[in-house]
């Protein structure tokens, strides 16, 4: 037979012993099923590894979604690849401006086309760098518990984003593979079957890059406007 003092010297006890919550809401429920306990001696389990670090701060709840420093550096390539396209759409503007003069230089030409590639390959970089970025921030927060139904469907998003950033900077990067030199070639084979002028498969690489360009920016921004959407709206 149980001792009738028994379930109120196990109460007694519990009360006394610290004891550690994975969330703030299971706490403040194990405080009110037992008003005898001393709220100092239990706490809320905290995520070292959580996300929030360098400004983005640990939530009572053992983590947060909310990662400040990758907010930073993700708004950072946004601005990056803005510059990049504007610059991208200035150079074709240019090579418009060189192919109508009355001297057509092929060195000029081809420093334009140079210069494409080179921009095109800093907006690859700058896609497949942020697709990184967002990777390690969903491998630091693994752990966080996925507080509603909106943050949910922001964070998968925003996965989905990632995954298509870095298949993007990947499959993106073969159309800095073509050279002048084998453009200028094929350009000089049609003018002598009179196709056309020699710089015509030039400018349409320039325009491609161009619109490849575009593309990697829209994922980018994308990316980046779901992300604002949990560091300032969720």
């Amino acid at each position: 037979m149980m001792d009738p003092l028994a379930p109120r010297v196990l109460r007694r006890f519990l009360a006394t012993v610290a004891m550690e919550f994975p969330t703030e809401e299971a706490r403040s429920k194990y405080l009110k099923d037992h008003p005898g306990a001393d709220p100092k001696n239990h706490t809320v389990k905290k995520h070292e590894e959580g996300v929030g670090g360098d400004g983005g701060g640990s939530s009572s709840s053992g983590g947060t979604w909310k990662d400040h420093k990758t907010f930073q550096q993700v708004s950072k390539s946004r601005q990056t690849a803005r510059s990049v396209v504007d610059s991208l759409d200035k150079t074709e503007k240019k090579l418009t401006t060189i192919l109508g003069g009355r001297r057509l230089s092929t060195s000029d030409v081809e420093d334009v086309h140079k210069k494409a590639v080179s921009e095109h390959k800093k907006l690859v970089d700058t896609a497949g760098d942020m697709a990184g970025k967002l990777e390690a921030y969903f491998d630091k927060a693994s752990d966080v518990e996925i507080p509603d139904r909106r943050t949910l469907d922001l964070v998968s998003a925003v996965k989905s984003s990632a995954n298509a950033l870095k298949k993007m900077s990947e499959a993106h990067t073969k159309i800095e593979e073509t050279s002048f030199s084998s453009l200028e070639s094929e350009g000089k084979t049609n003018q002598s079957e009179g196709k056309g002028s020699w710089y015509q498969p030039v400018q349409r690489h320039v325009s491609q890059i161009v619109r490849s360009g575009k593309e990697i920016q829209e994922a980018i921004e994308r990316a980046g406007t779901l992300l604002y959407e949990i560091e300032h709206k969720t």
